[in-house]
Order: structure tokens, then C-alpha cells, then sequence
């Protein structure tokens, strides 16, 4: 059972022990972002990058590419009604987070 995210959990680097946390994700993402996202498409969008991501273990990917593997999932797979560019900027902030834990070079 997933649990909902509050707005006063705030994401907090130095309680990160370097392997990447779902819901630590989200938070991050909610901390960072720019425009309004509904958690339910942040909670997708980000099911669909480790998804990618999982997929993908041990291989050589350009960030632009992941992007897109994960906004096409976006619409091939669910109906996520956000832009490319907002798609794009939620796996930014996905990255952006792993490099704060040292899981993205």
C-alpha cells in the first residue's frame, strides 16, 4: 500500500543513504517543480522511469533518450495529460535526485 505524500515531508538529502527511494523521489519532485502536478501523474510518471531505468540496468543511455522512453510510455501506456516539456521536466528532477545520492553520473 502506497502511502500518500504530505506537503510538509520535504525531501531531505542528508537522510539519504544512497539507494534511491520511491516515495523520496517524489518528494523531491514536489520540492522542486515549477508547475502544478497532480501526485497520482507525479507517482506514474515516476513508475515509468524505474521502469526505463530498471529495464535498461547495465546499458549506456543519453539523458534525452530516457526522457523520451518515459514520456512515450506516458502516452502509449496510460493517459498522462501533461506536456512533453512537463513530462521531460519531472525526469529531470528523477535525475536530479539520483545524482544527489550518487546513483546517476
Amino acid at each position: 500500500m502506497q502511502t500518500s505524500i504530505q506537503p510538509h515531508q520535504i525531501y531531505n538529502p542528508e537522510k539519504e543513504t544512497g539507494t534511491p527511494d520511491f516515495n523520496q523521489t517524489i518528494r523531491y519532485v514536489f520540492q522542486y517543480i515549477d508547475f502544478a502536478i497532480s501526485e497520482d501523474e507525479a507517482r506514474v510518471i515516476t513508475s515509468l522511469f524505474v521502469e526505463k531505468w530498471d529495464s535498461l540496468q547495465g546499458q549506456f543511455i543519453k539523458e534525452e533518450d530516457l526522457r523520451n522512453l518515459v514520456f512515450d510510455s506516458c502516452r502509449s501506456e496510460f493517459v498522462v495529460f501533461l506536456s512533453k516539456e512537463k513530462v521531460h521536466a519531472v525526469v529531470d528532477l528523477i535525475i536530479r535526485y539520483l545524482r544527489s545520492i550518487g546513483q546517476f553520473l
